[in-house]
């Protein structure tokens, strides 16, 4: 297992969310009435759409263009929104401030619409005249260059991912009846642990019970930040004692996690877990309570394949092909 390098945004993104619901990102014509709501055409393309990504720091980032800006997006399941324009990078006209979003930090941002975007790209799939395009006016990824914005939950929501981190590509698979029975995103996959999830006050936070140890956590998945954990005192003094929560450079917010226990039979180690001793601020609009959460990110994701089926809420842990040797699957 490599060990991670601490990016000082992980903790500040814990989850990017935009505090309304998504707005339809429409496809119009110069004779359009703007008052058709006829359903997004932000969304993947085609029946199966393989995506090459990169990654800043634990970030994945995508090849965009917007209106002529060449960039990237980052691909962020933390997001309940199709896309989130970066309005700081964009040389667009004035945008409508039409909510708020907010940080893990708590820190929030003000949420805008763009009336029409002419020319949208991400990696070979292309959008032309798209209106009602949110974006957001933060300054929390500044320091990522030529950042345009972020993909999330209802641009893909109506596809099943696979995840691969040696590869550094996202495969995009048409969720249909077909599929359900064939399986063929598994084709040629080693399969470690299936894991069934539910959703709260977002439909794109899977959530899964996990244990640290013998001390129940919140697991939930999301590839926008690297992996935090939180908990109380009481459960670091419990994990401590059984040698399931180490420090990395002595330092107690900065740890290896030992003995996480997904599923009864699929057991791993995670390096790289910046710990937070208090609640985290950007988990109550989540619907979530528990003192002891562990966030699945960068340092957990990137040493597997993972396939994130959320019409069906499962999630498949894949062997990679440089699986872990602490990794044990029983």
């Amino acid at each position: 297992m490599k060990k991670i390098k601490v990016n000082s945004l992980a903790p500040i993104l814990a989850f990017a969310i935009v505090a309304l619901a998504p707005s339809p990102v429409r496809a119009q014509s110069p004779s359009e009435d703007v008052s058709d709501t006829r359903e997004s055409p932000l969304h993947v393309k085609g029946d199966v759409q393989r995506v090459p990504f990169h990654l800043h720091n634990e970030f994945i980032m995508i090849d965009a263009n917007v209106n002529g800006t060449k960039g990237q997006f980052m691909f962020d399941t933390g997001s309940n929104s199709p896309i989130s324009l970066h309005d700081r990078n964009l040389k667009l006209p004035p945008a409508e401030i039409v909510g708020y979003g907010f940080l893990g930090s708590g820190q929030k941002f003000n949420s805008t619409n763009h009336p029409q975007i002419q020319h949208l790209s991400i990696g070979a799939m292309s959008y032309k005249n798209l209106t009602g395009v949110p974006g957001e006016d933060g300054d929390h990824l500044d320091d990522i260059p030529n950042y345009l914005g972020l993909l999330g939950y209802h641009f893909f929501n109506e596809h099943l991912f696979k995840l691969d981190y040696q590869k550094k590509t996202i495969t995009f698979y048409q969720s249909t009846m077909a599929r359900r029975s064939s399986q063929d995103f598994l084709k040629g996959e080693t399969v470690l642990a299936v894991l069934p999830f539910v959703t709260r006050q977002y439909p794109n936070v899977p959530m899964i019970n996990v244990k640290i140890g013998t001390v129940d956590f919140l697991g939930i998945f999301d590839t926008g930040q690297i992996g935090i954990v939180s908990m109380n005192h009481d459960t670091q003094e419990a994990l401590k004692k059984q040698q399931s929560l180490t420090a990395v450079n002595g330092e107690d917010t900065f740890a290896q996690l030992s003995n996480v226990h997904l599923t009864d039979t699929f057991v791993t180690s995670i390096i790289g877990a910046p710990v937070f001793y208090e609640p985290i601020a950007g988990y109550k609009p989540l619907g979530i309570t528990e003192d002891n959460v562990l966030n699945f990110g960068y340092s957990f994701l990137h040493n597997y394949k993972t396939v994130w089926d959320y019409p069906e809420k499962k999630i498949y842990i894949l062997k990679a092909s440089n699986s872990l040797p602490d990794t044990k699957s029983r």
